[in-house]
């Protein structure tokens, strides 16, 4: 199986060498492409220069050979289904996102952008990303992908999130529905007459976390309370459609 590895964090990060090595280690014919910058929030943009030129390259770390684009992950995703760097892949992983990717924010992630972004030509994506932390386990986001990876079929689009724990204290995996609120919001104060401050603040899922097992298998729960009760989250997302329960005018709509 060929896979490409690709994150919004840009080709030194190391979330996206260890997604790259969990690949290599399971026989996968990895194709490493990634931004050449911070591409966090972008979402599935695939925005270029008016002259649609785009700046690629090559950087080896530590023995992985990462491609470079000047553009946002789900561009990348498109240029390599479109063949650019020889055979499309079979499978996208793109990540491992330092931070969670939870709720309705989920609609701006860079890292699920390039998820959905796969299952526009008919490959299954995955997206992952794990909670924030002084230590980051990896290798706890890695054991949650293991297992939910068997359900990576074409064109499903999964979006996997971590509690930032060491494996044994993993308290499983679980599919969730998305969260009705966001786990982080964007918050903008004007400074001065020409600048506004953009933030981001955590919510608070002290109240909603699922404290038990039945809690936190019913219903589904959230995903930001299950990531909060130390599960590790899987969801199943769904692309761009139509809307069959909204009824429109037959003839159109006119002003």
């Amino acid at each position: 199986m060929r896979v490409l590895v690709t994150n919004d964090d840009g080709a030194a990060a190391e979330g996206l060498h260890r997604l790259a090595a969990f690949a290599a280690d399971r026989g996968m014919d990895v194709l490493a492409v990634a931004p050449e910058g911070e591409a966090s929030g972008s979402g599935t943009s695939r925005a270029v220069p008016a002259d649609g030129l785009v700046r690629t390259g090559t950087r080896r770390f530590d023995g992985t050979l990462v491609h470079t684009v000047a553009g946002p992950p789900a561009l990348i995703v498109t240029l390599a289904c479109q063949g650019l760097w020889g055979e499309p892949p079979d499978l996208v992983l793109s990540g491992i996102n330092p931070g969670a990717n939870l709720g309705s924010s989920v609609l701006h992630s860079g890292t699920v952008g390039a998820a959905l972004t796969a299952a526009r030509y008919g490959r299954p994506g995955v997206g992952v990303s794990i909670d924030l932390g002084a230590v980051l386990h990896w290798e706890t986001a890695l054991l949650a992908l293991a297992e939910v990876l068997p359900l990576a079929r074409p064109p499903v689009v999964l979006n996997v999130n971590a509690p930032n724990v060491p494996p044994e204290r993993l308290r499983g995996v679980r599919a969730v529905g998305l969260a009705d609120e966001p786990a982080v919001r964007l918050s903008a104060v004007r400074i001065g007459p020409d600048l506004i401050k953009i933030g981001y603040q955590e919510t608070d899922t002290a109240d909603t976390a699922c404290t038990t097992d039945t809690a936190c298998t019913t219903d589904p729960p959230g995903d930001v309370a299950a990531l909060a009760a130390g599960y590790a989250t899987v969801t199943a997302l769904s692309g761009v459609r139509a809307d069959p329960a909204v009824v429109l005018p037959a003839n159109g709509v006119r002003r």
